[in-house]
């Protein structure tokens, strides 16, 4: 797996739990590889036997929400990703993913209310680490300049019906906002990083 070698790693977690089905920690990377290979129904089944062999921490379910998001369940992602924000309520990144399945969803209000949240606690992330005398990491712009890319790649899936990186376009919400929504975002984020980095 961290050869980037998602076929073969399969192969080796495949033989990994024929000797321990239950086995928690390769059933999350198993999903994990699938995920990578695009095999998004595979990868589901071994997020849930995950989470039901005991690993029930913050990023199987981050994980887990973001390929129920892919496959167009979002009531599933909905629940996966808010628990992953119980455990991690701070997380920018988590916030973006749940604003991003209800806009999909064509939960538009929701959806803005869950930007405009990440939005500020990204602002209060940066200014306090700042007063510290410290500079956001690395993920911290990460998280943003993904999530901008997550709402490009939902604007194109609508209009242009390319949804790599997107649920499958029959699955978006058929409501002419959501495209002009996701273009304010995603502008929106971009800003907000720029301004962010150079204060």
């Amino acid at each position: 797996s961290h050869q980037q070698n998602p076929a073969l790693a399969q192969q080796a977690f495949d033989q990994a739990l024929q000797i321990a089905p239950a086995f928690g920690n390769a059933l999350y990377e198993r999903a994990n590889v699938s995920y990578a290979l695009n095999q998004l129904e595979r990868a589901a089944a071994d997020y849930q036997a995950a989470m039901d062999s005991g690993r029930q921490d913050a990023n199987v379910f981050w994980n887990a929400g973001w390929n129920a998001y892919r496959m167009g369940d979002y009531p599933q992602s909905v629940v996966y990703t808010q628990e992953a924000l119980a455990q991690l309520p701070d997380q920018i990144a988590l916030h973006f993913n749940l604003a991003l399945t209800q806009l999909a969803a064509g939960q538009l209000t929701e959806a803005e209310s869950g930007y405009a949240f990440g939005v500020t606690l990204a602002e209060q992330q940066a200014v306090n680490l700042r007063a510290e005398g410290k500079e956001p990491p690395v993920s911290f712009w990460w998280y943003l300049d993904t999530a901008a890319l997550d709402l490009y790649n939902l604007s194109i899936c609508i209009e242009q019906e390319e949804c790599d990186g997107a649920p499958p376009r029959a699955a978006v919400s058929a409501s002419a906002e959501i495209s002009p929504t996701a273009q304010h975002w995603q502008r929106t984020l971009q800003s907000l990083a720029v301004g962010l980095e150079y204060p």
